[in-house]
């Protein structure tokens, strides 16, 4: 085995006394209901453990995840050892974006609130987190988005963020230019074109599917309201007459954290 950085290994993760196994490092559910990661790497096999814990298992796979990155690229030092450093330079990216998200909860939706935190969470601090917010570069920030996975909507959207919250940087006096020039980067590209159903086959469908959900397929089919729009209308909301249909759209339905709130 290569000491240079250790695993655990195993056929799939799983948990064992609270610890999840993975193909690079470790897992462990605390008492508290938080979660710690740390990973074993170096020829004097050391435990190198997160500076912190984490509500959510995927913030403790993303840290994981640009751990090994770093180790691969060969620009790897001790986790406490970037702490400290960025500490001593100056506030990090991840203490003003977690600020700045803190101070949304009465500017924005629940739903954008909880699509801002996934964009923080999983696309821009995994990789620029621990970067001291005076010292991100352009250089920097077109590197990131650069290698970010192939999911141009959600490279955009995270994009547009990260360039939301250094314009409040700007703002604040911390930054003297906003490094997020990326060309284009807040365009988003479609992998692949929407397919539209023509009217034989809306009906064939709602033909196929339990006869309960007929008539939301017909509506969804004919009418083109998004799905959160359909599923809170009320019957009062639907104006039948012999010749026509109409539809007053009041409400809708959004999914913050699995739960569906109006």
């Amino acid at each position: 085995m290569d000491v240079t950085s250790y695993c655990t290994l195993q056929e799939d993760p799983t948990t064992t006394a609270g610890k999840t196994r993975r193909s690079f490092g470790a897992i462990r559910k605390l008492p508290s209901k938080r979660f710690q990661a740390s990973y074993i790497h170096g020829a004097e096999l050391t435990r190198y453990t997160a500076p912190t814990t984490f509500s959510a298992i995927i913030d403790a796979e993303g840290w994981l995840a640009t751990e090994r990155r770093l180790i691969e690229s060969g620009a790897w030092t001790p986790p406490a050892t970037r702490a400290e450093a960025n500490t001593a330079k100056g506030l990090a990216l991840k203490t003003y974006a977690d600020r700045w998200h803190d101070e949304t909860v009465n500017r924005h939706k629940p739903r954008t609130r909880a699509l801002n935190r996934g964009y923080l969470d999983n696309v821009i601090l995994p990789g620029l987190g621990d970067r001291p917010l005076k010292a991100l570069t352009v250089a920097e920030v077109r590197e990131w988005f650069a290698g970010l996975e192939d999911f141009p909507t959600r490279n955009a959207n995270a994009y547009r963020l990260l360039r939301t919250i250094l314009n409040q940087a700007v703002d604040d006096e911390i930054l003297d230019t906003n490094p997020c020039r990326v060309k284009r980067g807040a365009v988003k590209h479609r992998k692949s074109e929407p397919v539209a159903l023509s009217a034989e086959e809306i009906r064939a469908l709602a033909d196929k599917i339990t006869p309960r959900y007929k008539a939301w397929v017909l509506l969804a089919g004919f009418s083109g309201l998004r799905f959160g729009e359909l599923t809170a209308l009320q019957r009062s909301d639907l104006d039948m007459s012999k010749d026509s249909l109409a539809v007053t759209v009041r409400r809708a339905v959004t999914r913050v954290d699995l739960t569906f709130i109006n």
